[in-house]
């Protein structure tokens, strides 16, 4: 997505920032009924999705923050259907906060009917799932100044998040060396192996919110130190 800078992501599914809206249009197979239906969203990241974890988020669409930072409410669309009560297609806007989990999310979509006189759920029985089959990607924010990944200059993101090619360096601060080298952040495999790399180190959903701690372990699943097998390849530091 263009308002989320990452319209260069290879990858099927919606690669998002944390810290900013994103909006999706719904087709159901039958009307929603704002006087008789409840819709709420759910968003879950890993097997085992719990809310006591933050793992899982249920929103109700009415605009109301939760209490996690997360919301979800009605938009507009083209053919301005939010202004009618009863419709099989709507459009949603979600809004996530800047110490959202990265990673890959499934998105539910919750339809409950509502009771006409205290606006209580009926039983189980009458819920209704759709599940959304996109894969949803969040991931840091540098331009979101309250994400711990925030940089202060345009530059500075060029330079270190979308530039594609540069330099790295070799030798030591006596006999430096450089080579071109070619980042390759947005091709289709970067993004998946630094997931997977997350899986293997079997670092918890919850944990995936601080920067800090994902580039202590990519490094650690990359790199073997001497007398380990934990990493891809080994650390060599010779010059």
């Amino acid at each position: 997505m263009e308002e989320h800078s990452t319209k260069h992501y290879d990858i099927p599914g919606l690669v998002l920032r944390r810290g900013q809206s994103f909006s999706f249009t719904v087709t159901f197979n039958r009307d929603y009924d704002v006087e008789e239906h409840q819709l709420y969203i759910r968003l879950a990241i890993g097997p085992r999705s719990m809310m006591s974890k933050q793992t899982q988020i249920r929103l109700l669409v009415d605009g109301t923050p939760s209490g996690n930072g997360w919301s979800a409410k009605r938009i507009p669309a083209e053919d301005d259907e939010i202004k009618t009560k009863k419709n099989n297609r709507i459009s949603l806007q979600i809004d996530s906060p800047s110490d959202a989990i990265i990673g890959k999310y499934t998105l539910l979509l919750e339809v409950r009917p509502l009771k006409k006189d205290d606006k209580n759920f009926l039983n189980k029985q009458d819920l209704t799932l759709f599940l959304v089959e996109t894969d949803i990607y969040f991931l840091f924010n540098p331009w979101n100044k309250d994400d711990a990944c925030a940089l202060s200059s345009s530059e500075q993101i060029n330079e270190y998040v979308m530039n594609e090619h540069g330099q790295i360096y070799l030798g030591t601060s006596d006999k430096p060396q450089s080579i071109p080298w070619y980042f390759g952040q947005f091709e289709r495999s970067t993004l998946l192996t630094a997931l997977t790399l997350l899986d293997k180190a079997q670092l918890p959903a919850q944990n995936r919110i601080d920067p800090s701690i994902i580039i202590r372990i990519l490094s650690s699943k990359i790199y073997s130190n001497p007398g380990t097998n934990n990493g891809i390849f080994p650390s060599s530091y010779d010059t």
